[in-house]
């Protein structure tokens, strides 16, 4: 009885480590599309605007994905749906920019993404309690 209960603890451990694992591969992945995002927006560059708002549409997918239990703080887990609307407003201001880059409104694209990069503090402010 003792080691299944062992087994059990096991099993639910490695899938909180893998949940862990994988929304570090995924924060890897968002910060990398923000800095294409940015470097085309510095330099003019439209494909590679381009090319970062389409991973980072996946990356928020993945997100979107994982558990929030898995990331948010035992202490925090009441405020999931305070993460779903932030992911809700990102993919808003996504499209939003992708509408004012077909317009050639680069002012307004850029404040599309400074809105989502302000997405990104929110939640990790409610994560890491800022």
């Amino acid at each position: 009885m003792i080691k299944k209960i062992l087994f059990c603890l096991m099993l639910g451990s490695n899938l909180y480590s893998e949940g862990t694992v994988n929304v570090i591969e995924i924060m890897q992945h968002l910060e990398y599309s923000t800095s294409l995002i940015l470097k085309g927006f510095l330099h003019n560059q439209r494909p590679l605007i381009d090319e970062g708002r389409e991973k980072l549409k996946k990356s928020l997918i993945e997100l979107k994905g994982v558990n929030p239990k898995v990331y948010l703080p035992l202490h925090k887990r009441n405020l999931e749906v305070v993460i779903f609307n932030n992911f809700a407003r990102m993919d808003e201001q996504l499209e939003l920019m992708g509408e004012y880059l077909n317009k050639k409104e680069m002012n307004r694209a850029y404040n599309a993404f400074d809105r989502i990069l302000n997405g990104c503090f929110k939640c990790h402010a409610v994560v890491r309690g800022w």
